[in-house]
């Protein structure tokens, strides 16, 4: 019994337990989301990119009501840039 306590375990340790080994090393990787894209762009249902637009956090008061008006709406990216927020939130399969 006391020879017992001895012995080395083997993958003992968190590091071994967490790491995922696939059959034949083959697999690739999933695309992840990107986190930061996923909390500052929406993508409607047409497939266009919304973001909501700059100046409207605070110090409203001096800002002129049209001005306060046009920032309500939100903004649609346009261009090479919105194809690379999409592909980005694309979900993985």
């Amino acid at each position: 019994m006391k020879d017992d306590r001895y012995t080395p375990r083997l993958f003992h340790s968190k590091a071994y337990t967490s790491v995922q080994f696939s059959v034949m090393g083959t697999e690739m990787p999933k695309q992840k989301t990107h986190k930061g894209m996923k909390r500052r762009f929406k993508i409607t249902a047409s497939g266009k990119a919304k973001h909501r637009k700059a100046f409207r956090g605070h110090i409203m008061s001096h800002k002129s009501g049209k001005r306060r008006r046009g920032l309500r709406q939100d903004g649609v990216v346009a261009g090479k840039d919105a194809r690379n927020i999409v592909e980005a939130l694309r979900p993985s399969l």
